[in-house]
């Protein structure tokens, strides 16, 4: 199955909040595991920052 590249980011954002703020984990390590750029997981936590709530709804009812 392949994912559109919206969807792509869409899952990347829920593995960087679950790791940031569920597992506490720094910019720097989700960027090591990840393979993106400590700037690409800065940028997504600035979105997911945006809508924090939905992710901690999104990650509760799932």
């Amino acid at each position: 199955m392949r994912f559109s590249r919206k969807e792509e980011i869409q899952k990347r954002r829920k593995d960087v909040f679950f790791a940031f703020y569920m597992e506490e984990m720094s910019v720097d390590l989700i960027s090591y595991l990840t393979g993106y750029s400590c700037k690409t997981i800065e940028k997504d936590l600035e979105e997911i920052q945006k809508k924090e709530q939905v992710y901690y709804t999104e990650l509760f009812n799932s």
